[in-house]
């Protein structure tokens, strides 16, 4: 990741879970959506932008509870 990139995390169906700011190039997320409570087992998007606005990383994550 590039330093200071914004981070979204969507459920498969788009709904926002989780976002934040990568720091040192990274960015930990605790399987907890906005409002703290355990995401779902599924599958998760993360989308990130540069610093610049322009597009970044594109990954899925499985989660198995």
């Amino acid at each position: 990741l590039s330093q200071n990139s914004d981070i979204k995390i969507t459920s498969s169906n788009g709904s926002l879970v989780a976002e934040g700011r990568s720091q040192g190039g990274s960015f930990q997320w605790d399987g907890n959506d906005l409002k703290g409570n355990r995401v779902a087992s599924g599958v998760y998007m993360v989308n990130t932008a540069k610093n610049d606005g322009t597009k970044g990383t594109v990954c899925k994550i499985v989660i198995v509870n």
